[in-house]
């Protein structure tokens, strides 16, 4: 994690697959990692094949890169984080793929 000149936090993002190290991407805030069987910052649980995920998080959103293990082939992908309001429910969707492995 760095804290840049505005006062947030970004964090890189790396995944270790088979011995290689991925480079995910940065993301506001600070990131943890969710390991299956753990709920999240929004209480939530893991998804279907999800092996691993991370969260990160800044004032009240943030972002979640998941992990998931489809037959031989590993896929990543990235989604929004938001933590509602009165009004609106909490948010965690939105993902799209960002790199597979076979």
């Amino acid at each position: 994690s760095e804290t840049g000149s505005s006062g947030m936090s970004s964090t890189e993002v790396s995944v270790g697959i088979n011995g290689k190290l991925h480079e995910i991407g940065t993301y506001d805030g600070s990131c943890n990692e969710v390991k299956t069987g753990q709920v999240g910052v929004l209480n939530e649980k893991a998804n279907d094949n999800e092996i691993s995920r991370i969260q990160c998080w800044f004032a009240g959103a943030g972002d979640e890169v998941g992990i998931f293990k489809n037959g031989d082939k590993i896929t990543i992908r990235a989604g929004k984080l938001g933590e509602g309001s009165a009004e609106d429910p909490p948010f965690r969707g939105n993902f799209k793929t960002i790199l597979e492995i076979k």
